[in-house]
């Protein structure tokens, strides 16, 4: 009987590597561009940007699966450029956009930054953050010169101990707050504010015996030139006519500071707007406040035909922030937009800012103030305003001559009767 010989099984041919798989990607990010609304200009340069990047991938061998975000910046670094700024920051830009595509796409791991160890000053400034976010409803810019002042302080008092963790901020006296002010008293009394959070801070999570924030004397503001906080009606007036056109990006500064300036919404409020908050049919739109506070408020007819303008004549792409770049990406705005659209005003009035700073929150003084000369109360000022505490209104009291008006002691005079 013949045996049979058992065949060896054929082995498969091992694929080659797929070493132009970016180069499909490539194609995608540039279609996505063109979707968004880019210029035929612009999708050239990013094209020519990323083909370097490819190539500079397929010479070293990248397949997927060994890419991340930090070989994306070793490959842009690789690539030749011709040395030129111009070279350098569209190399950049594409870099950083391409790589944003391909995390969005799942071809690449995003990054995963490593938490700061805990004691330290990083891990300390995030659970600041925290606190202003939900203490006192803050936001923006203020945040990250709170985490300065905290690097700061924490710089002064570990000074000659040689550890600079967060222990060593339980050494905080008074009297080591003193000779901080009095060191950097010549940069300004700005800073004070900013000292006396920390310290409600470091006392609330329990890095400090006692609350020290009363030992930061309170310093004086003094406007020379007497120039009010607020804007007066006429000042708003010629901002708002210095803006009203019909370009996309007049149409939306227009219908932001006119938001500001009849409803008193802050500058983080207005671009936190989306879509979806406006409710048409019933004339009222939700506002994300300070501190997650939510409040709907009626939309004025002025406000309504300002903001329908920008909708119908000046947005676009498909974000769903009610307002947004004028140019692709179309992205959504910060605070500092809001801030320039009021600089822009100024310069075409012929105007220029209290103090030499165009300042957002003016607008919001400016309808307090006007809702005062109207003869409205203070509390409803703060119902206008949406204020949380009655404390926060009380600073319009000093404005209100006809309440005070009443308090005033009549002058002494000589040889009057007593």
């Amino acid at each position: 009987m013949m045996s049979r010989k058992t065949a060896a099984p054929t082995a498969r041919p091992t694929p080659p590597p797929d070493r132009f798989w970016l180069a499909r990607h490539r194609d995608e990010f540039l279609e996505s561009l063109a979707r968004q609304g880019y210029a035929g200009g612009t999708i050239k340069t990013f094209r020519r940007m990323v083909d370097r990047l490819c190539a500079e991938a397929e010479a070293h061998g990248f397949v997927p699966g060994t890419l991340d975000v930090d070989g994306m910046r070793e490959l842009a670094d690789g690539c030749p450029r011709s040395g030129t700024p111009y070279m350098e920051r569209d190399l950049a830009m594409a870099t950083r956009r391409f790589t944003g595509h391909l995390v969005a796409a799942g071809a690449i791991p995003a990054a995963r930054p490593q938490p700061p160890p805990a004691g330290s000053a990083e891990h300390l400034c995030r659970e600041l953050d925290h606190w202003l976010r939900h203490q006192r409803g803050m936001f923006g810019g203020r945040l990250r010169t709170h985490r300065n002042e905290l690097r700061r302080v924490m710089a002064f008092c570990c000074t000659g101990t040689g550890t600079g963790t967060v222990e060593d901020l339980a050494r905080i006296t008074p009297e080591v707050l003193f000779a901080l002010v009095d060191r950097d008293s010549g940069k300004g009394g700005w800073r004070l504010p900013y000292l006396r959070n920390i310290l409600r801070f470091l006392f609330a999570t329990g890095r400090l015996p006692r609350d020290l924030s009363a030992a930061i004397p309170r310093s004086a503001s003094p406007r020379p030139d007497g120039s009010p906080r607020h804007l007066e009606p006429e000042v708003v007036r010629r901002l708002l006519e210095a803006i009203r056109s019909d370009r996309p990006r007049d149409l939306r500064d227009y219908a932001m500071l006119r938001l500001m300036a009849r409803l008193g919404l802050r500058a983080q409020e207005v671009v936190a707007l989306r879509l979806e908050d406006v409710d048409w049919g019933a004339g009222r739109m939700l506002v994300r406040g300070k501190g997650g506070q939510l409040d709907h408020l009626p939309i004025p007819v002025d406000v309504g035909e300002a903001m329908v303008a920008w909708l119908r004549d000046g947005r676009r792409g498909d974000s769903r922030r009610l307002f947004a770049s004028v140019r692709p990406p179309y992205a959504p705005l910060t605070s500092w937009t809001v801030r320039r659209a009021l600089r822009r005003a100024y310069q075409r009035a012929g105007l220029t800012p209290s103090r030499g700073e165009a300042r957002t929150h003016a607008l919001r003084h400016g309808l307090a103030m006007a809702l005062l000369d109207g003869g409205s109360s203070l509390e409803e000022i703060g119902n206008v305003l949406r204020h949380r505490s009655a404390a926060s209104t009380t600073a319009y009291a000093k404005y209100d001559h006809r309440a005070l008006h009443g308090l005033v002691r009549p002058w002494p005079v000589a040889g009057g009767s007593r």
